[in-house]
């Protein structure tokens, strides 16, 4: 390819399927330390509501920021600089926009005031009840590599 293709790499099925096994038993470690976390603060899904959270502030999940999808069962918790647009964008698709009318964001307005045009605000019950029958995504980043991400977009 030329100038800005990305290359392709070729793979065979057994690693494919390795790179499956590595990814599941990644998001396993992940999914269990989260719940040893909540366990330990008597936070979220894990909580024992018959005792104080070990936290004053917030005392829930703040819902507010998530963007969920109740058709697709899907909830993105964004985290800026770390993957949001992208995201944000593929749940515009999801939402309903065609990939025209998103071309035109920047100009006019951000993806995440789209997006909350289609997945509004949900409130408690109703969105920990969307949160426990959804995908959750949630994407982080190094936080220097944030910094130096935010630094270039603003300055650069």
């Amino acid at each position: 390819g030329g100038p800005g293709t990305t290359p392709t790499i070729s793979l065979s099925q057994s690693q494919i399927q390795d790179l499956i096994r590595q990814a599941e038993i990644s998001n396993a470690e992940r999914l269990l330390r989260i719940q040893t976390v909540c366990r330990k603060y008597n936070l979220g899904l894990y909580r024992d509501t018959s005792a104080p959270p070990a936290f004053k502030h917030p005392p829930t999940p703040q819902y507010g920021v998530f963007y969920i999808d109740l058709i697709h069962k899907i909830a993105l918790c964004p985290v800026y600089k770390a993957a949001s647009s992208s995201w944000l964008y593929n749940l515009c698709l999801l939402g309903g926009y065609e990939e025209t009318q998103l071309a035109e964001v920047n100009r006019t307005q951000q993806l995440s005031v789209l997006a909350r045009k289609v997945f509004p605000e949900l409130e408690y019950p109703q969105a920990e009840e969307a949160l426990q029958s959804s995908l959750k995504l949630l994407v982080v980043r190094h936080p220097l590599e944030r910094l130096l991400s935010a630094y270039r977009d603003k300055l650069e």
